[in-house]
């Protein structure tokens, strides 16, 4: 093929007009009827023309193709030398919050700040067991690569007072009674976190007596049952009473030595 293109003096490639034109010029020159023409160039001139206008254009070279292997082994050091990064879930921010007692009894909101320093208010469930972290969804450290932010959980840390004390749902107290109320027994009302409460002494009750109060503990909630209230009984100091032991005593100390 490239043969019939220097038979025409033409570059490969040449599109059709060239080809005819070229071939117009040589087959005349070269023609028998023409002075000086030659029978043998033109039948070789013709054989070239019509080789290279057969399929009714001229043959195009053939541009070269990237190999498979070449495109493949490129795009394994495209996506090799860029990993994708896949989405990850923030981090949660855990944190503690000290309350009262009262907090858990009746519920509440709470100003909160993060250790990141951002601030919120956390609403404290009445009841809520103080055993178990508070979760607040989506405030943690931000995702990575479009994942999630995390979560912040808050751990409750609950401050006795004076008075009453927390293990578990049940709440523990005392109270202090004149020696009367405990030898006859009666009604008593007294002021506990979730609020005032009336409950009977029993009569003949002894100082050091544990009455338990089903349900007056830390109220009820999806984290847990109510808790009870368990309420040691204490006599308070009397003067009289006081007299009396302390001459039993000088009484039992004479008779004693003497």
């Amino acid at each position: 093929m490239n043969d019939s293109y220097a038979i025409l003096g033409i570059k490969p490639g040449a599109d059709k007009s060239v080809i005819q034109k070229a071939y117009r010029t040589l087959a005349k020159s070269a023609h028998p009827d023409h002075s000086g023409g030659n029978v043998g160039q033109f039948h070789q001139i013709r054989q070239a023309y019509e080789a290279l206008t057969q399929t009714g254009r001229a043959p195009q070279p053939r541009k070269p193709q990237p190999s498979r292997a070449l495109f493949f082994g490129l795009w394994s050091r495209i996506t090799q030398s860029t990993p994708t990064k896949r989405p990850r879930r923030g981090k949660n921010i855990t944190t503690r919050l000290p309350i009262q007692i009262g907090d858990l009894c009746k519920g509440g909101v709470r100003r909160l700040t993060l250790p990141n320093g951002k601030a919120l208010d956390l609403h404290i469930p009445k009841g809520h067991d103080p055993a178990k972290a508070l979760r607040i969804e989506a405030l943690g450290d931000a995702g990575i690569a479009g994942g999630a932010p995390g979560d912040v959980l808050v751990s409750l840390d609950v401050k006795h007072d004076e008075h009453f004390s927390l293990q578990g749902r049940d709440m523990h107290t005392n109270t202090v009674l004149q020696l009367p109320h405990l030898r006859h027994g009666g009604p008593h009302r007294m002021t506990t976190p979730s609020g005032s409460i009336a409950f009977q002494i029993p009569a003949l009750s002894n100082p050091g007596l544990v009455l338990r109060l089903a349900g007056k503990g830390l109220p009820a909630n999806c984290s847990g049952p109510a808790g009870d209230l368990y309420i040691v009984l204490q006599a308070a100091p009397s003067h009289n009473f006081t007299q009396s032991v302390e001459q039993f005593a000088r009484t039992f100390c004479m008779a004693r030595h003497g």
